[in-house]
């Protein structure tokens, strides 16, 4: 986590409550970043469907194809999977845009976030 807030912060992260998520010091690391801290309820299986569902994707479309030797071909194939993802293929859910035209441009920016806001606070609801 420390690597990662060092490219860029959010504002929430959200998590299951697992003992790693519900740990004095990863909740500490979040407050002392100013990142407000949500966890999915209880029973809440379809709260990670989307991210499950990602790396379903990545799985069948690109890692199970293929025999990697060493790390690095590996995340070379992941880095340019999740690039194309965000960039260059179309998304159903949004439209048939592309993530990254919502997501770079800024005005959409403020409107997804305070979106991702109001369901956090409301459960994933908004």
């Amino acid at each position: 986590m420390k690597r990662a807030f060092a490219t860029g912060k959010p504002e929430i992260l959200n998590s299951d409550q697992g003992s790693h998520f519900t740990s004095s010091d990863y909740i500490s690391l979040l407050q002392n970043n100013s990142i407000a801290v949500s966890m999915d309820g209880k029973g809440r299986a379809t709260d990670n469907v989307i991210t499950e569902r990602f790396f379903r994707s990545l799985k069948w479309e690109k890692l199970y194809y293929h025999t990697y030797t060493i790390p690095k071909e590996v995340y070379r194939d992941i880095r340019a999977y999740i690039d194309d993802y965000n960039r260059v293929r179309p998304n159903q859910s949004l439209g048939y845009a592309r993530p990254a035209e919502l997501w770079l441009t800024p005005w959409i920016k403020s409107v997804n976030s305070r979106l991702f806001r109001q369901r956090a606070l409301h459960g994933g609801r908004a």
